[in-house]
């Protein structure tokens, strides 16, 4: 609270409203941008473990959103996981107190990313939710200690998100480079660890019948190279670690597998 210059935001206002009423929105341009102090109440010695949203602090995000102009590019910032994250024996008890409650008005306003911290594990995926649910990015971790089985799957990451497509589900490309020592920041190798350096989100095709546009496009090359591939068939590119896995394993027969 007393750094110079204020956080999170460099206006004295927005960094006054973050900590006094946890969060504050700043608009650059198409982009909006929601930043959420999920650490609150941690005054508190009950809420040290957790992360929150205060049915107060919702309720002002609320009207705060509801009076000004939609945005095609809607980002929301914060430290703690919004819905579970609890893979690797990372715990399950310290997702954000609300969380739900803050992912479905978010997805009520629009098409939203949540990128958070926390959790030192990497992943992406939709959140739960009925409608137009929004994108969670989990960082991972820039430079903390990484332990236990996690250290075992994951490593040190910086990420670069790129949109691309902006309507009632934001899809794009998150390129993303990972610190190995003697060689620096680096993009790896998608078989190194569990998080690829590419990988996509918000696709909306058919899965299985992309399958089969990809079977007919390869045909019996041995190989057709990547870009020639998104090149015909762009909702590649958004397709998420696990969308991307089901194409590798099942195009074969086009199939779905169980």
């Amino acid at each position: 609270m007393r750094l110079m210059p204020p956080f999170p935001a460099g206006e004295s206002s927005l960094s006054d409203r973050y900590w006094a009423h946890g969060f504050c929105i700043q608009e650059i341009g198409d982009a909006r941008f929601l930043v959420i102090n999920t650490c609150w109440l941690h005054e508190s010695r009950d809420e040290l473990e957790r992360g929150v949203v205060t049915d107060y602090t919702l309720e002002r995000i609320k009207e705060q959103l509801s009076v000004l102009p939609k945005r095609p590019l809607n980002v929301a910032v914060c430290h703690h996981h919004p819905h579970p994250h609890s893979e690797l024996k990372l715990g399950f008890d310290d997702v954000i107190r609300n969380g739900q409650k803050l992912l479905d008005l978010l997805s009520d306003d629009g098409p939203w990313m949540v990128i958070h911290g926390h959790k030192h594990h990497p992943k992406v995926e939709y959140a739960q939710g009925q409608f137009r649910q929004p994108i969670v990015l989990a960082c991972g971790s820039f430079s903390g200690r990484l332990e236990g089985d996690n250290a075992l799957v994951s490593k040190n990451y910086f990420h670069v998100v790129n949109v691309l497509r902006m309507g009632n589900r934001l899809a794009g490309e998150i390129r993303s480079w990972s610190w190995i020592p003697g060689f620096g920041w680096t993009e790896y190798s998608a078989a190194l660890p569990s998080f690829p350096s590419r990988v996509g989100f918000g696709s909306t095709a058919d899965i299985n019948l992309l399958a089969t546009d990809v079977v007919d496009l390869i045909g019996s090359h041995p190989f057709v190279a990547w870009s020639e591939l998104t090149s015909k068939e762009p909702e590649l590119v958004f397709l998420m670690p696990r969308q991307l896995n089901y194409m590798e394993i099942g195009r074969a027969s086009c199939r779905e597998r169980v």
